[in-house]
């Protein structure tokens, strides 16, 4: 299939994988999938509830996904990154705190977060959108929707480098909606 064949591809450049997607459809079933046939690495905030955390985080692992906490910065991505694992990160999470740029959404300048694009620009992990749907009536049915890798420009200006990317990538999000 398409996403795993990209994933694939990606990987052998060895400089890790950067699957943004976002709050559509079931990411956690995507997650799962992914960490069947990768090493996956998530990124994800820690859960206000604790003990409904500890379940999901308990569910993540026996899936085999490691966990990668918002709070613990950059670094253990760019390591996971390092180690050729896969990246799951949920690009449009809670904005609140986190670096992001406006970029063109349906037609509105949206800030969105650039962690993904930065990432990518600083270790040259390619990025794929991803989302994933179910189809038909059966809830037990998906589509996996993969884009890219979404191409990486590096004309020397950072800034407008992940601007560029971010907006790349939010066009292809906006197609998956």
């Amino acid at each position: 299939e398409k996403y795993a064949r990209l994933i694939r591809e990606a990987r052998e450049k060895g400089k890790g994988v950067i699957v943004a997607t976002g709050h559509i459809g079931n990411w956690e079933v995507l997650a799962a999938y992914t960490a069947a046939h990768f090493p996956l690495s998530v990124v994800a905030r820690r859960l206000y509830f604790e003990p409904f955390d500890k379940l999901v985080v308990g569910t993540r692992k026996k899936l085999g996904m490691e966990l990668i906490y918002q709070q613990d910065g950059v670094r253990p991505i760019i390591k996971a990154l390092r180690e050729n694992r896969v990246i799951g990160i949920l690009v449009d999470q809670d904005i609140k705190g986190v670096a992001g740029d406006f970029v063109d959404f349906f037609g509105r300048k949206a800030l969105t977060p650039n962690v993904h694009a930065a990432l990518a620009l600083s270790t040259g992990a390619p990025i794929l959108a991803t989302a994933i749907v179910r189809t038909g009536d059966d809830p037990g049915r998906f589509k996996i929707l993969v884009e890219g890798p979404v191409e990486i420009e590096q004309t020397g200006d950072k800034t407008a480098n992940r601007l560029a990317l971010t907006e790349k990538w939010s066009k292809l999000f906006e197609d998956f909606i």
